[in-house]
């Protein structure tokens, strides 16, 4: 066997086994596309949106309330025209406890993805 031939056989096998390589890493980073997909699309279905308005005894909007969604760390304080919106409430209802300085605390059941309104008392 002269030099040329050696040469051209170790090339061959060579470039033969990284192609080989190269077509295993592919098929492996498309099986993990969806796995890599799939958490997202469900933590975006799940978490959903509260939103609603806080009214004082008067029923007007009582602005500057605290609206928390129990049990988290999710919550907002109400707008000038008592409106309020939490996103990312996981499941299909919540329990809202709703402050202000002059009023008593109040607790309701909502459920995500409907307006709620509340009154203080």
């Amino acid at each position: 066997m002269d030099r040329q031939s050696c040469f051209s056989e170790a090339l061959g096998s060579n470039i033969a086994r990284r192609t080989r390589t190269f077509m295993k890493l592919g098929a492996a980073l498309l099986a993990l596309v969806p796995v890599l997909l799939a958490p997202a699309g469900t933590a975006q279905a799940q978490a959903g949106t509260i939103s609603g308005i806080v009214l004082d005894r008067g029923q007007a909007p009582l602005p500057n309330a605290q609206v928390t969604v129990q049990g988290t760390r999710l919550g907002s304080q109400t707008d000038a025209n008592g409106r309020f919106r939490i996103a990312g409430v996981n499941g299909s209802s919540a329990v809202l406890e709703i402050r202000r300085l002059g009023y008593k605390m109040v607790t309701t059941t909502v459920t995500v993805g409907t307006e709620a309104q509340v009154s203080m008392e």
